[in-house]
């Protein structure tokens, strides 16, 4: 009986497949249940994960903008101010 799958190679990969994504199925909810279960594990809040640019502290932020400016090919870009809205 197993010489008919193995041979079949189209069978074989769909079987092998379902095999991989049923274990990575399995392995993401116990992961799901340990998180859930370790209570020292501080959970951030729905502000903090937001990901406004106004929490960033200011040598952050410089060096976000200095990099954003330098991809667009500025080279020697020196950043003297910055003004929030």
């Amino acid at each position: 009986m197993w010489e008919s799958i193995t041979t079949n190679s189209f069978l074989s990969r769909v079987i092998t497949t379902i095999v991989v994504v049923a274990v990575l199925l399995l392995l993401r909810y116990v992961i799901k249940r340990i998180h859930y279960a370790n209570k020292t594990v501080k959970r951030p809040s729905a502000a903090a994960s937001s990901g406004m640019p106004n929490q960033m502290d200011e040598r952050t932020l410089v060096a976000v903008l200095t990099t954003a400016i330098m991809a667009y090919g500025y080279k020697n870009v020196r950043v003297t101010s910055i003004k929030r809205l």
